[in-house]
Parts: structure tokens; C-alpha cells; sequence
């Protein structure tokens, strides 16, 4: 996770941007055949999400406030996202 949250970091700094991350499910712990453990890998991807969502959190509490009213009310109320975090998988 340590890796995710860096790479928010980065895409944060250099936002907009979209962040993709291959073969996330490399990085969680198997759901079929043998050291199979469902339970396990929920809470794995319930982390994950954690992750991106206190990342995106934390970059929109960190729209300066030197832009002025005006520009902070359009940033804070604009539909475009400033991070797309897209997770794919290997298969």
C-alpha cells in the first residue's frame, strides 16, 4: 500500500492526471486454488480503496487559498476530476 499511496502523491502534484495501475491483483492475496483466502483479499481491496480515497481527500483539502474566492469556488465545485485512478488486473 506504501506504493499506491506514493504514486498518489506524484499523481496529486502533477494533477490532472490519470494514474494506472497494472496487475493490482498481483498485489492482493489469491481468491481461487491453493492459499485461497476470500475473506482476506476483501479486506486487502477494502485497504486499497482507503488508500485512493484518503489520498483524493487529502488533495482537495490542499486547493490554495491564494487563488481567491471566485477560482476556489470554481476548483472545489468542478465536475472534471483532478485524479483517474484506474487498477487493472493481469488476465
Amino acid at each position: 500500500m506504501n506504493g499506491l499511496a506514493a504514486a498518489l502523491k506524484v499523481a496529486g502534484q502533477s494533477s490532472p492526471c490519470v494514474l494506472h495501475v497494472v496487475g493490482i491483483d498481483r498485489e492482493l492475496s489469491p481468491t481461487t486454488g491453493h492459499g485461497a483466502d476470500v475473506d482476506g483479499r476483501k479486506g486487502e481491496e477494502r485497504r486499497v480503496l482507503e488508500v485512493i480515497h484518503e489520498a483524493v481527500a487529502s488533495y482537495h483539502r490542499q486547493i490554495p487559498s491564494s487563488l481567491g474566492t471566485v477560482s476556489s469556488n470554481f476548483l472545489s465545485q468542478s465536475t472534471a476530476p483532478q485524479i483517474i485512478v484506474v487498477l487493472s488486473s493481469s488476465s
